[in-house]
């Protein structure tokens, strides 16, 4: 005897026969939680949400819309994002470096000057090359 059909979803489907969805981040945090790493959810969704981010400024409208009239996007050439993105990259791993060395107690004479002008030297090449 064939079984009658489903229920439709609700219009805004997230409910099917009176049994409700749990939304995108209670469903990353529950399958996190479930493979044992309760807060990564937390410390990832950063993360993940700069990545697309940086992804998302690397597109551009092509001037085509779709039927809707929603934009069409595409990778284009934008200088400001690709010097932001390397800007940051560079700030991220070269900044760190003396405070690092400190902490560990790696002061070695010359030294600290040698990682403050090379920091100093990055920064300046970073401000010349701003488009």
């Amino acid at each position: 005897m064939p079984r009658p059909p489903l229920d439709a979803f609700t219009q805004g489907g997230d409910k099917l026969e009176d049994q409700v969805r749990l939304g995108y981040t209670a469903r990353v945090k529950a399958l996190t939680d479930e493979l044992g790493n309760h807060g990564a959810y937390s410390i990832y969704s950063g993360v993940a949400h700069a990545e697309l981010a940086g992804i998302w400024r690397l597109f551009g409208e092509t001037g085509m819309t779709l039927a809707d009239r929603q934009p069409v996007y595409s990778p284009v050439a934008k200088p400001e994002a690709s010097f932001a993105a390397t800007d940051s990259m560079l700030k991220a791993i070269i900044g760190p470096v003396e405070r690092i060395g400190a902490l560990f107690g790696w002061i070695v004479p010359g030294r600290g000057e040698e990682i403050s002008a090379t920091i100093d030297y990055i920064a300046g090449e970073m401000q010349r090359l701003h488009p």
